[in-house]
C-alpha cells in the first residue's frame, strides 16, 4: 500500500479576516500577523514532512503563505485557478453586519447547509464553487500519486473546509463545522496500491485536522 500525504493549508491572516469581511476573489495581502503565521506554519510543516511539491491558489494571500514554504523548501508553487475562494459577487468586501442589513433574506440562505444553487448577486453558486475546488484537488491527487509522497496545497478557508466536509460528512455544505484558523492545516492521506489511480481505486483518510475556528454566531 502506498500513501500520498496532502497538507491542506489555509492562508495567513488578512485585514479582511480581522474585520469579518467576505473576501472571496478580492485580493488583500497578509497583514503582519499573517506573515508571522505563515513563517510559523512553514517551520512546523517542514519539520514534520519533506514537502516535494507545492500548489497554491492564485490569490495573493495564498501565494504569500505558500512563499513561506518556498523559503524553506525551494519549491515554486504551481498555481491552480480553481483553488480560489467562493466568488461573493456584490457582497465582496462587505462585513457580516452590513450584509445582514442589506441582504437579510439572502443571508439566511447563505447559512443553510442545503440550497446548493444559492449564490450572492453576481457571484457563483455553492455547487459551482465546491465542484471546481473538488476538481482541482483531485487533479493534484491524480498527478502526484506515485510521484511524490508529501504535497502542500495552500488555499482558502471555505474551499478547503468544503473539500474536508465532503470527505468526512458526505457533502460539502457543512463547511462551517470544519473551518480552520489562519495557517492551520489538514493532513489527508490518499492510500492506493497501484498507479494510475482513480477515485474508485484509492481511499482518503483524515490524518490530522488543526485547531478548528469557532465561527462567530452571526457568520
Amino acid at each position: 500500500m502506498q500513501t500520498l500525504n496532502l497538507i491542506l493549508v489555509r492562508h495567513g491572516r488578512t485585514s479582511h479576516n480581522l474585520g469579518l469581511r467576505l473576501t472571496g476573489w478580492g485580493d488583500p495581502g497578509l497583514d503582519e500577523r499573517g506573515l508571522e503565521q505563515a513563517r510559523a506554519m512553514a517551520e512546523k510543516v517542514t519539520a514534520e514532512f519533506k514537502i516535494e511539491a507545492l500548489y497554491a491558489s492564485p490569490l495573493q494571500r495564498a501565494r504569500q503563505t505558500a512563499g513561506a514554504l518556498t523559503e524553506l523548501t525551494g519549491l515554486v508553487p504551481e498555481i491552480k485557478e480553481d483553488l480560489k475562494e467562493l466568488n461573493f459577487g456584490e457582497v465582496e468586501g462587505m462585513t457580516i453586519p452590513e450584509i445582514k442589513t442589506h441582504y437579510p433574506d439572502l443571508f439566511k440562505n447563505w447559512r443553510s447547509f442545503d440550497e446548493p444553487e444559492f449564490s450572492w448577486p453576481g457571484g457563483e453558486t455553492k455547487m459551482v464553487f465546491h465542484t471546481r475546488v473538488d476538481r482541482a484537488i483531485w487533479e493534484i491527487i491524480l498527478a502526484e500519486a506515485g510521484v511524490h509522497s508529501n504535497v502542500g496545497i495552500v488555499a482558502h478557508g471555505g474551499s478547503l473546509a468544503g473539500f474536508f466536509s465532503e470527505l468526512v460528512s458526505g457533502q460539502p455544505f457543512q463547511w462551517r463545522e470544519f473551518l480552520l484558523d489562519n495557517c492551520e492545516y489538514y493532513v489527508v492521506q490518499v492510500h492506493f496500491e497501484q498507479t494510475p489511480i482513480t477515485r474508485e481505486n484509492c481511499t482518503l483518510k483524515v490524518a490530522f485536522a488543526g485547531q478548528m475556528l469557532p465561527l462567530a454566531a452571526d457568520y
